[in-house]
């Protein structure tokens, strides 16, 4: 997605998901990295790049089944990378933890915003009150 020219990649996780599982899931985010089509959209780029601006992590924290919901967005932490931190890694997979640990730790939904304000290094913060 594109947000005021700021180019988001958001990849979610979750322990719980909506089908039977036999044990949680594992945090893990995949495809950080990725073969773009060429500008002439003929063919995929020989090779991979990551491919936005931003890294939004995204993990849904319900610990069981009767408790999971995707809409609350108390459910949701958040963690935001800018492209450079994730590519210095030079992993194509990520855990929560090592994003988690990369943005400096998890935030809420309310602050998410300003955090890809900050991040993107081309606007200041805003007062969320306004």
């Amino acid at each position: 997605m594109v947000w005021d020219g700021i180019r988001i990649e958001v990849k979610s996780s979750g322990r719980m998901q909506m089908w039977v599982q036999k044990k949680p899931s594992d945090l893990r985010f995949t495809g950080l990295s990725s073969r773009s089509w060429t500008a002439d959209a003929v063919d995929y780029a020989p090779e991979r790049s990551y491919n936005a601006d931003l890294y939004v992590f995204a993990v849904q924290t319900a610990e069981t089944h009767e408790s999971y919901d995707p809409l609350d967005v108390n459910q949701w932490r958040f963690a935001v990378l800018p492209v450079a931190a994730v590519e210095a890694t030079g992993y194509r997979s990520l855990s929560w933890t090592a994003a988690e640990t990369l943005a400096g730790g998890d935030i809420g939904f309310a602050e998410l915003r300003n955090d890809i304000v900050l991040k993107s290094g081309r606007m200041t913060a805003v007062d969320p009150t306004t």
